[in-house]
């Protein structure tokens, strides 16, 4: 090891900062499950209704009706 990096390593603790462990959807305190979201918001992030950093476009009124839509012909 060298100098420099034993001087950055003086006797610091070992604990490892998690980051944000909520969903990162907009209003969303639930905690996250898969890539930085919650269940039912990774599904509308896989549906397009939000992005991959949780915001939601400007037509999602339009895109959240066509997906309920969607959701109730696989169920039936």
């Amino acid at each position: 090891m060298s100098k420099a990096q034993k001087s950055q390593n003086n006797g610091g603790s070992n604990v490892i900062e998690l980051g944000k462990v909520v969903c990162c959807a907009q209003g969303c305190n639930k905690k996250q499950t898969r890539a930085e979201f919650c269940e039912e918001h990774f599904t509308w992030y896989k549906e397009g209704l939000i992005s991959g950093k949780g915001e939601r476009p400007s037509d999602f009124d339009k895109k959240f009706i066509a997906f309920q839509q969607r959701s109730r012909k696989k169920a039936a």
